[in-house]
């Protein structure tokens, strides 16, 4: 609902569960990088869902959001609408990681759902070409 519906409210309840369950373990990150979307998608929309969340996250935990080192360069089809081998295909060279003079800094990757991994594959991907910090992945959601 909040991905589809523009139910922005639902983030807070994501966000909240995402925090108990990070709550539970020691972690060590500099800050929150949420999955992109597109320009167009993100125009269509009217909000990165990924992004609202890791907003709302960052002040339970103190921790700052970038939302600029990782891009999404390519306008892919959305991952939902595909089967796995297509949503990997789909997002080859989709997104980029930018020098902002943060690549060794820990961050955490934050994302709504992980359904085949593809999207935090690709991310990752991108992440690593030029991050030589620690990265973690945090999902609300594994369908």
């Amino acid at each position: 609902k909040l991905k589809f519906s523009q139910q922005l409210h639902h983030a807070n309840t994501l966000a909240h569960l995402l925090h108990q369950k990070i709550s539970h373990y020691k972690y060590d990150i500099d800050f929150l990088v949420p999955v992109p979307l597109h320009k167009s998608r993100l125009k269509q929309r009217g909000f990165n869902q990924s992004g609202v969340i890791a907003s709302i996250l960052s002040k339970k935990i103190n921790i700052p959001v970038n939302y600029s080192y990782l891009t999404r360069e390519k306008n892919t089809l959305p991952q939902s609408t595909l089967k796995l081998r297509q949503r990997r295909k789909n997002l080859k060279h989709a997104f980029s990681a930018t020098s902002l003079g943060l690549e060794q800094a820990n961050i955490a990757l934050i994302d709504d759902v992980i359904t085949t991994g593809a999207t935090r594959n690709a991310a990752l991907t991108a992440l690593r070409q030029s991050h030589t910090g620690e990265i973690e992945v945090w999902a609300v959601a594994r369908a």
